[in-house]
C-alpha cells in the first residue's frame, strides 16, 4: 500500500465515483441471484429437502449481508467525495510539527472512520476501484496508517462492516426465520421448529459481542481453574475399571511421635550395625 504511488486529488475523485457504481452494479447483480436461489429454496422445502435448503439458504444470508455492506460503502464513498477537501495535504500544516521521517498524521475525524471502512473492504471485495483507492489512501496518510486499517488493528472499521464480513455461520434463528419467511413467499407449507434459548450464538449481534473485532466475548474463568478446563469440583469421580482388584482395607499409618528421639550416641549406633 503506498509505494511508490503519490496522492492525487482528481485520481481519488474519479475512483470515488467509480467504485461507488461499481458497488452499486454488483449490489443489483447478487440481489438478482439471490432471488433465483430463493426460488430453488422453496422447491427444496416443496420437496421436503430441509437440510438441503438450510444449507442454500446460508448462502443466500450471506449474499445479503454483502449486498448490505455495498450499500453502507456507497454512503461512506459518497462521504468522502463531499468531504474531498479534507483531504488536501495542506491541510496538514495546520498540524503540529513533524519531522521528516515522522509518517504524515491520520485523517481527520470526520471521515477516519469511513476511510479506514474502505480499506479494510478492499481486503475482503474483490473491487479494483477500491483497491486502487487504498493505495490513494496509503499515499496520503502513510503506509503504516493503511496496514492498521486492513488488518483493523487501530479499531476505527465500523463494526457491522466487520460483522457483515465475517465468515462465521449465521445462528440456527436466523436460519430457519429465512426459511419461514421464503416458503410463506412461495406458499410453501413449511413450519421451523422451535429453537431453545440457549442455541449457539454468533457474533452478528448480541450484548457478548466485542464492537472492535466482532467476535463473541468469551466469560472469564472462576477463580482458581485454568481456561479451557474444567474446574476440580465439577469432575465427575473416577470409576474403577472393570475387573479390578477387589478394595483393600484401608492402611492407617501411625500418628507421628509428638516428641523427636534423642540422637544416639556413637556406641549405640555401632550396636545397632552388628545386629
Amino acid at each position: 500500500m503506498g509505494g511508490s504511488i503519490s496522492y492525487d486529488k482528481g485520481t481519488c475523485k474519479v475512483l470515488l465515483k467509480q467504485a461507488s457504481t461499481r458497488l452499486k452494479i454488483l449490489a443489483n447483480k447478487t440481489s438478482n441471484l439471490s432471488k433465483g436461489a430463493r426460488r430453488e429454496v422453496a422447491s427444496m422445502l416443496e420437496k421436503k429437502q430441509v437440510e438441503a435448503a438450510c444449507l442454500k439458504v446460508e448462502h443466500i444470508i450471506r449474499d445479503d449481508f454483502t449486498v448490505e455492506v455495498y450499500d453502507i460503502l456507497q454512503l461512506y464513498l459518497d462521504m468522502v467525495l463531499a468531504r474531498i477537501p479534507l483531504l488536501d495535504p495542506e491541510k496538514d500544516r495546520d498540524a503540529p510539527k513533524r519531522s521528516k521521517d515522522m509518517p504524515p498524521p491520520p485523517p481527520p475525524q470526520e471521515i477516519r472512520q469511513a476511510i479506514a471502512t474502505l480499506i479494510y473492504s478492499s481486503q475482503h471485495i474483490e473491487v479494483e476501484e477500491l483497491r486502487l483507492l487504498t493505495e490513494q489512501f496509503g499515499a496520503r496518510f502513510g503506509r503504516e496508517f493503511a496496514e492498521l486499517c486492513a488488518d483493523n488493528r487501530h479499531e476505527a472499521v465500523a463494526f457491522k462492516v466487520v460483522s457483515k464480513l465475517s465468515y462465521q455461520t449465521p445462528e440456527s434463528r436466523v436460519v430457519f426465520g429465512y426459511l419461514e419467511a421464503i416458503a410463506l413467499q412461495y406458499k410453501v407449507d413449511y413450519k421451523a421448529p422451535e429453537i431453545k434459548a440457549g442455541a449457539i450464538r454468533t457474533t452478528f449481534e448480541g450484548p457478548d459481542v466485542d464492537i472492535a473485532s466482532g467476535n463473541k466475548i468469551q466469560p472469564a474463568p472462576p477463580p482458581g481453574d485454568f481456561p479451557g478446563f474444567p474446574s476440580v469440583a465439577t469432575q465427575p469421580p473416577i470409576s474403577p475399571p472393570t475387573g479390578a482388584a477387589p478394595e483393600m482395607h484401608q492402611f492407617n499409618p501411625p500418628p507421628p511421635p509428638v516428641h523427636d528421639p534423642p540422637p544416639m550416641s556413637m556406641p549405640q549406633v555401632l550396636s545397632l550395625i552388628h545386629i
